[in-house]
């Protein structure tokens, strides 16, 4: 029997990583499957884990307040090098970029464990943007033995680049919003009284905003441009706040403005639902860039640089943090039919099967 260890840290990554877990235990006559987090984004994960019924082995609990990048590797480095050298497992499994897959893909490596990374060969070709995300996949690609892309662009990122064990896979999460939307998973009746009340609009608008690199004047010029939208007749702009205090803090400006709703954060069952219900979704966020073409939906991308390249074109535009640039494009949308066209750029919702098949294989 082959062992597994799954190291994440944050809410996107459990949600890819779910049903890839689940199909891994249900083959318990071949792997052993052992979870450890790291606590990286606590509240949000935490949260996810009750509501998909995740079963933590391990918890890392590496986060204090005003964490630096360089004390989050160090303790990481130190707590799962333990846990690691306990298990001694045949293969460690990663998702994505965060601090937590490059910590968990270097530690495994030094002590010679194979390394599965999913959702590999993502790229903007920019370190600075997004930092440290690009930086951490890029190093990552380097060390796994197993690199599962979720489309034919990441495949040829990581050709050009000479990186050896690709697999053509699909996105996990695909299967899991499929898996998640099927089951019809309840919300609490506030939520749903929520949901009647507030979006009832003639345009529904999600708005999301996170990354560091919006940190500062770019935030501000992005919220700007979201006071003046809101002017836009028939519009409803409903804007879940990170817990973030840097982003609470500029979040600010939006208070009391009509016809926008600051609520606290949501979980992810609330996010797909409020995400089906939308007309124009607005975020810097990557998995919400998978989310919107999953679900069929027209976004504005506030960054500078994307590493989906698939979803732009007629139903994802990149406006960056350019005020004239987002509402210029805002309106752009509102010509258009706001029923996108994307479902199936990241594949059909068998990610999961197919990596399943590939571990069998090679491990």
């Amino acid at each position: 029997m082959k062992k597994i260890l799954f190291v994440f840290g944050t809410r996107p990554e459990a949600i890819k990583l779910y049903p890839l877990i689940k199909l891994l235990k249900k083959n318990n006559n071949l792997f052993s499957v052992k979870i450890c987090i790291s606590s990286q984004h606590k509240g949000l994960l935490k949260q996810v884990l009750r509501q998909l019924k995740i079963k933590v082995d391990y918890d890392l609990n590496v986060m204090t307040s005003n964490q630096k990048i360089e004390g989050l590797y160090g303790l990481i480095f130190n707590k799962l090098s333990k846990i690691i050298d306990r298990e001694k497992p045949n293969l460690s499994i990663i998702q994505g970029d965060t601090i937590t897959a490059m910590s968990a893909a270097m530690i495994s490596k030094l002590k010679k464990i194979k390394v599965g990374h999913v959702e590999a060969g993502l790229r903007t070709f920019d370190y600075s943007s997004p930092w440290p995300e690009e930086f951490s996949r890029t190093v990552i690609s380097n060390i796994a033995d197993l690199n599962f892309c979720p489309t034919k662009i990441n495949m040829k990122n990581l050709k050009k680049e000479n990186i050896k064990n690709t697999f053509l896979t699909g996105n996990t999460i695909v299967d899991s919003v499929k898996e998640i939307l099927k089951k019809n998973l309840s919300s609490n009746s506030k939520f749903e009284n929520f949901l009647k009340k507030n979006y009832d609009s003639k345009i529904n608008v999600f708005l999301t905003v996170h990354r560091r690199e919006s940190f500062g004047k770019p935030i501000m010029d992005i919220f700007k441009a979201i006071k003046e939208i809101s002017k836009i007749k028939g519009v409803k702009i409903i804007y879940p706040i990170h817990p973030n205090p840097n982003i609470k803090k500029h979040a600010k400006i939006l208070n009391k403005v009509k016809n926008i709703k600051l609520i606290k954060p949501l979980n992810y069952i609330e996010t797909l639902k409020i995400l089906k219900k939308t007309d124009i979704i607005m975020s810097d966020s990557g998995g919400i860039q998978e989310e919107s073409s999953i679900l069929n939906k027209k976004i504005l991308i506030l960054r500078n640089k994307t590493e989906r390249p698939e979803i732009l074109g007629k139903n994802g535009i990149l406006v960056g943090h350019n005020k004239k640039k987002i509402i210029f494009n805002f309106k752009k949308f509102l010509k258009s039919n706001l029923k996108g066209d994307n479902q199936h750029i990241f594949g059909n919702g068998k990610a999961s099967q197919k990596i399943v098949g590939i571990i069998k294989k090679h491990i």
